[in-house]
């Protein structure tokens, strides 16, 4: 009780409400497994892969642990209305836990190679997208609008904790057991997240029993500057493909290190970005467009120094700034998602946002594969993070050009004639929703 007086008034009020209590438990639980397997998945291809095919093996895996949800949300995904929130976090918590769970059983009885180990960890992300999907719609119903992102900000928080522990708990326990160990405890995260689902409600969203609709003409109905900054997400999280892939070779080839170093490094870059979400979270209103740039830009600052460096102690401090600065992204695209799209299509565009971020991803890390097996895992991040800085600038002159647009224009309405008196009057400073927009 004095842990939960001692949070800002905003937390205090979204932990008062009893689903949402019970759906954070469930959540953080099943992050400490996702913390986990983050050094796991990686490190367990690592171990199975071929000499001189680690880069390529460990592409694979964050691939294949990823980019099938992409596509069972593409073709499925207009069935995420019809099951409602709760039943989209159960079918996602069952198939994440229940494949993972046959890895270990396989690697412990020497039947694991590295296509059945493809193969189950694509079966683990067929419903991947659904569950955060049930997520994001889980808030919406439970959580009344001017709290979401609070609400959003503590889910993403717990998150950023359990990367705090579960990266560096993953990285001791692979180097005094093995990394099937570790994917063992995360499938039984996942089963105490599936539990505790079936005590949750199923918030009901009125017209989404439709007939389907093309994820592409679903985004036309979205607000173009919506779009743009989405658009932008997806370049800087495509790009974040080949830093996945790359580091833990890195840490092996350039740093000396072992799996234990590697859990440090995610460790540290998930202290760093809990801070940074929880003060971000704090804060009354955060204007997305230029918070997003600034964040790519300082990211691609921080893996540029990671890629350029032979000394273990610079690479933590610049993770852990990374996620310092990373940190408050994550919360601040879902919020800004909740509040241009209207209820009734929010579960829908919430899929078809999980599906683009999922694909994106294991694109990069696809390419950051024979990226890094070709040119070495040092070239490879410092080529993520030009290309991330390259990104964000070239964002802001985009940012800037509208800007300059606008101003020009208003220029032209103060000139104009005044209006006819039986005229409707203009909007001052633009629509509510362009201003949540960061416009």
């Amino acid at each position: 009780m004095r842990l939960l007086a001692a949070l800002p008034e905003r937390y205090r009020a979204v932990l008062a409400i009893p689903p949402f209590r019970r759906f954070a438990l469930g959540a953080i639980i099943s992050s400490v497994g996702d913390g986990m397997s983050s050094v796991a998945v990686a490190w367990l291809a690592l171990e199975i892969a071929a000499p001189g095919r680690e880069g390529l093996a460990v592409g694979l895996a964050l691939g294949a642990f990823t980019l099938p949800a992409a596509i069972a949300g593409t073709v499925f995904g207009a069935q995420a209305n019809r099951l409602g929130a709760r039943r989209l976090i159960l079918l996602g918590s069952a198939t994440r836990g229940g494949f993972l769970a046959v890895v270990p059983v396989l690697a412990w009885t020497g039947a694991l190679t590295l296509p059945v180990y493809i193969a189950l960890l694509v079966g683990s992300s067929l419903f991947y997208t659904w569950g955060i999907a049930g997520r994001t719609a889980m808030v919406a119903g439970v959580v009344d609008e001017p709290l979401r992102m609070p609400a959003n900000s503590l889910l993403l928080g717990q998150s950023q904790l359990a990367m705090i522990v579960g990266p560096g708990a993953a990285g001791l326990l692979v180097h005094l057991v093995d990394a099937a160990t570790v994917l063992a405890l995360d499938a039984l995260t996942f089963a105490g997240l599936f539990l505790i689902a079936l005590t949750l409600p199923n918030p009901s969203v009125h017209g989404g029993t439709a007939a389907a609709v093309e994820h592409v003409r679903l985004w036309r109905t979205v607000d173009a500057r919506l779009l743009g900054l989405l658009g932008v997400t997806l370049t800087f999280y495509l790009l974040y493909g080949p830093f996945e892939v790359a580091l833990p070779v890195h840490v092996t080839d350039n740093l000396a290190g072992d799996a234990l170093l590697y859990g440090v490094l995610l460790s540290c870059f998930g202290v760093g970005a809990l801070v940074g979400n929880i003060a971000a979270g704090a804060l009354p209103r955060l204007e997305p467009w230029p918070m997003s740039l600034v964040i790519v830009v300082a990211w691609g600052v921080a893996v540029l120094v990671i890629g350029l460096t032979s000394v273990p102690a610079v690479a933590l401090v610049a993770v852990t700034l990374g996620g310092l600065i990373y940190g408050p992204h994550p919360a601040l695209i879902t919020t800004v998602i909740q509040r241009g799209v209207p209820a009734a299509q929010l579960p829908r565009v919430s899929a078809a946002w999980a599906s683009a971020v999922v694909i994106v991803t294991p694109v990069g890390n696809l390419i950051g594969g024979p990226l890094t097996a070709r040119l070495g895992p040092s070239t490879a991040l410092a080529l993520s993070g030009a290309a991330t800085v390259l990104l964000g600038l070239l964002g802001a002159l985009w940012l800037a050009g509208g800007a300059l647009r606008r101003a020009r224009g208003r220029l032209r309405d103060a000139a104009a004639p005044p209006a006819d008196d039986n005229s409707p009057p203009a909007a001052a400073g633009g629509s509510p929703r362009d201003r949540d927009l960061g416009s």
